[in-house]
């Protein structure tokens, strides 16, 4: 199969969410991976928690005005992340 790479612009508010987000995902994928152990789980996950999805936070509510000002932007940003995502999910 052939391949290109290509540049995309994205809101980088957008993917920075995305991407936050897929860390923390992967986080309690790798903490649950060898069963439910919650004293042993439950600290990963909130230090997974801490970690990478405390430095966005603050940003959230700025979502909206990034979506309204660039849809296919911001859009992009998201579709970057879900493929990270369904990489992360489907790793055994």
């Amino acid at each position: 199969m052939a391949k290109k790479d290509v540049v995309v612009t994205v809101d980088e508010l957008a993917y920075n969410v995305g991407e936050s987000l897929v860390k923390f995902i992967a986080a309690v994928k790798l903490a649950l991976a060898d069963g439910w152990q919650p004293g042993i789980d439950i600290p990963l996950i909130i230090t997974a928690a801490i970690a990478d999805l405390s430095p966005i936070i603050g940003q959230i509510g700025q979502l909206p005005e990034d979506f309204s000002a660039d849809k296919l932007g911001f859009l992009k940003g998201i579709n970057v992340s879900i493929v990270d995502l369904v990489d992360v999910l489907l790793k055994k």
